[in-house]
């Protein structure tokens, strides 16, 4: 059988589900547009306002006393352990090489 025959029976198959009453139409619900609850900000972002912008003073660096670990460590920790909202307390993280 060459090709063109095979697509032509094909199509006659397709078009003969099509029209047997098989078919049934889609019902579509009205979708009515809300506004996304508002998210609640964090302590911290909310409290910007009240703290000036000043030049450093001091830092302080602060020894983990940890074998190894990363920002993304101490991160999950300080929010699962200590459930802190905003994770890591640190502004910066100096690795110790062993990851």
């Amino acid at each position: 059988m060459n090709f063109q025959k095979k697509i032509y029976r094909y199509l006659s198959f397709i078009v003969l589900i099509g029209f047997s009453g098989c078919y049934a139409p889609l019902e579509f619900k009205q979708i009515t547009a809300t506004k996304p609850p508002e998210k609640k900000a964090s302590y911290f972002i909310s409290h910007l306002d009240r703290y000036s912008v000043r030049e450093w003073k001091y830092i302080v660096i602060h020894h983990s006393a940890s074998e190894s670990g990363c920002a993304a460590e101490f991160d999950k920790f300080h929010r699962e352990k200590r459930h802190w909202e905003n994770g890591l307390g640190y502004h910066f993280v100096i690795g110790n090489g062993n990851g």
